[in-house]
């Protein structure tokens, strides 16, 4: 907006969206090692990416799985197509349109978050995902970074490889997983509705 319109730059006042922090830190995990994305299955998501990862995640931990969660979007037929084919392999798991129950208990039994994305409007999974006191391994974009700060930990969103080399280095890490759980949670308090309400209003 500043770019477009100099001379308003003074009054933009940028304010991030909130999240509704859960009632406790949940300590409950999966039976499997599962890395859980939260989002609509369309290009800009970029499940591919972990598509590609996941193989060679197992190859290094082969009780993971990586858990999809969202709506099928627009441009989605090659991606569902493969998701599909992962699931019977019984590398992936599909969990199409879940409600609010249903993710609470997805990111409560997760061991860690994904959130691949070429380009989001704010990112909200990965916030999500930090009250939940969840690691997160977030792409590399400007978004991501000012919502997840210091305590996500980023890969460029078209190296698979490095994807891999991530959630496994998390995986096999209990205790980098707890720290950035702990920090994640921490941050996810500083950014409740109220937090967004409270900004909002001083605005007016």
């Amino acid at each position: 907006v500043a770019e477009a319109y100099p001379a308003v730059r003074d009054r933009i006042v940028a304010i991030p969206n909130g999240v509704t922090l859960p009632r406790g830190v949940p300590s409950t995990a999966a039976p499997q090692p599962t890395i859980l994305i939260v989002g609509t299955l369309e290009p800009r998501k970029n499940h591919a990416v972990l598509l590609d990862a996941i193989d060679v995640v197992r190859l290094a931990v082969p009780e993971a799985v990586l858990v999809i969660a969202g709506r099928i979007g627009w441009q989605s037929d090659a991606t569902v197509a493969r998701v599909r084919e992962q699931c019977a392999q019984g590398s992936v798991r599909f969990i199409e349109a879940p409600g609010d129950d249903v993710l609470e208990r997805l990111y409560s039994t997760a061991c860690l978050c994904v959130a691949p994305s070429h380009y989001e409007g704010f990112g909200l999974p990965v916030l999500e995902a930090m009250s939940h006191a969840k690691p997160v391994i977030a792409s590399d974009i400007l978004v991501h970074r000012e919502v997840g700060a210091e305590v996500v930990s980023y890969c460029r969103p078209d190296d698979p490889a490095a994807w891999a080399s991530t959630i496994i280095q998390l995986l096999q890490d209990q205790g980098a997983r707890q720290m950035k759980g702990i920090l994640g949670r921490a941050r996810a308090e500083t950014m409740t509705w109220s937090a967004t309400a409270e900004r909002t209003h001083r605005v007016y």
